[in-house]
């Protein structure tokens, strides 16, 4: 008998066309910090292994997500949430290591967590934050379509020179995706009983009914997470 795979967090590592990404254990995040010269990225996994230890219930947003190319297994870097989603947002963080730069890695990877994020029910805005002079980075989160909030950096708590920049989930699509599915069962019913009219009309009515409900109960999340930033 075959044994069922388990995963840390119960989390399947996230695939994307190069890589694969992996939330990292608090022993792993450990070994991370014995291995860190860089007092700043010490200090960082430091934080990330405290939230994950207080916060077990919620540490795939604390802990760091080990970036490996699937052909290898070779580390490229590795990207975070920063903690658990407030008011509907979650920020962002993320490092390529030197000698992997410059070849997509970070955009590839980012991609694929924020689209992991949009997936959770209290998640509709990302943010990041970019230093002074970070063009690259910034590069990075205009090739994703953040955008710049206008924000006093005193009053968004951001040092000087920092930008902080926001990415809100996409609108629902469930009317076109249940039309779609509601036109296909239509078809189907249609045959099945010798009258395709009225199979169309009795599945795409019945897509138009979910797929309405679901984009008005999308709009009205989206509203109340507007309304509380």
């Amino acid at each position: 008998m075959k044994q069922k795979q388990t995963w840390l967090y119960n989390q399947r590592p996230i695939p994307t066309k190069r890589m694969t990404l992996t939330p990292m254990s608090a022993d792993e995040l450990g070994e991370l910090i014995e291995r860190e010269t860089d007092a700043h990225m010490k200090q960082a996994y430091t934080e990330m292994r405290d939230g994950v230890l207080q916060n077990p219930d919620q540490a795939l947003w604390y802990t760091a997500w080990r970036m490996t190319l699937k052909e290898t297994g070779e580390m490229l870097g590795d990207l975070c949430f920063h903690s658990a989603p407030a008011d509907k947002t979650v920020e962002i963080g993320y490092g390529v290591l030197e000698m992997h730069r410059g070849k997509g890695y970070a955009t590839e990877a980012i991609r694929a967590l924020i689209d992991w994020a949009f997936t959770q029910t209290n998640v509709y805005f990302v943010r990041a934050i970019t230093d002074a002079g970070n063009g690259a980075s910034e590069h990075i989160l205009e090739k994703l379509k953040f955008k710049k909030l206008p924000l006093d950096p005193a009053a968004a708590n951001l040092e000087e020179g920092q930008t902080l920049w926001e990415l809100e989930k996409p609108a629902s699509m469930w009317m076109a995706i249940f039309m779609c599915i509601g036109m296909g069962s239509g078809g189907a019913i249609g045959s099945a009983s010798d009258n395709y009219s009225m199979g169309m009309v009795l599945g795409m009515s019945i897509g138009l009914a979910i797929g309405s409900a679901l984009d008005a109960q999308d709009r009205a999340q989206r509203k109340r997470a507007q309304d509380s930033k």
